[in-house]
């Protein structure tokens, strides 16, 4: 059995504008890949969506009721220890190569189209809302790092997000800043070797322990109010290194 049952696979193979978005990832046939024509490439996606749905369907779904009862996981030394299933389906995700789908190819993904991740986490969220949010901050986050990062950045992190190494988040919401974005505290004193040092504290980030994110905070001298907000990444264990530069203090 299948998400990607008729009704989908009609809906995603004949009902969606392909010859806008096929040439934008294949300008040209026989593609480098080898496919010959648009149908064979729609067909591959197919049976991409094939796999995913039955796994969202026969595994994710059934165990969906085990992460309730036992957690995403525990706190140690400051960061997050995902639970058993959780990792389990963290596993089958890299196994599946769903972490690699979109990424850019030069630095390991297979560069499919969007909609083929929409599709995708369409079936992972009926399964399990809770797995679909985690898995969708490995593909979400190593779509910032290839869009706003320097070069060597991505070259360095995305590969390990496809290989399930890290995830990521966006911290946003602090103790005293929710939906007033604008009254954030947390501070960035830019030091002499170019990095910025980063201090605050944030509050309900989902998936806050995934090893990378993306920070928003205000620059020393910045304007008050949502002009003077900066947005930096940052690595809770930089390679090489053994004291974290953020801590995790509680799983919600």
């Amino acid at each position: 059995m299948s998400y990607f049952d008729h009704t989908w696979k009609e809906l995603f193979t004949h009902h969606l504008p392909w010859d806008d978005i096929l040439p934008l990832y294949y300008p040209e046939f026989p593609t480098a890949d080898g496919y010959k024509n648009k149908e064979e490439i729609i067909a591959s996606f197919c049976d991409i969506l094939d796999a995913t749905g039955s796994w969202s369907q026969d595994t994710l779904a059934p165990r969906a009721k085990i992460i309730d009862k036992v957690g995403a996981g525990e706190l140690k030394d400051g960061r997050t220890i995902p639970s058993e299933p959780l990792q389990a389906s963290y596993q089958e995700a890299t196994e599946l190569g769903i972490l690699a789908l979109t990424a850019a190819k030069e630095f390991g993904g297979m560069e499919l189209p969007a909609v083929v991740n929409l599709f995708l986490y369409t079936q992972i969220h009926r399964a399990c809302i809770g797995t679909g949010t985690q898995i969708s901050f490995f593909t979400s986050i190593a779509d910032m790092v290839e869009r706003f990062c320097p070069k060597e950045v991505a070259q360095r992190i995305i590969p390990r997000i496809i290989a399930g190494e890290l995830s990521g988040s966006m911290n946003l919401t602090e103790p005293g800043a929710g939906s007033d974005v604008g009254s954030l505290k947390t501070s960035a004193l830019r030091q002499e070797n170019g990095t910025y040092l980063l201090n605050g504290a944030k509050i309900f980030i989902t998936n806050g322990g995934g090893g990378i994110g993306f920070v928003l905070a205000r620059v020393k001298g910045a304007p008050e109010g949502l002009k003077g907000i900066s947005l930096f990444f940052i690595e809770q264990f930089p390679e090489g290194t053994t004291a974290p530069n953020y801590l995790v203090t509680k799983i919600d």
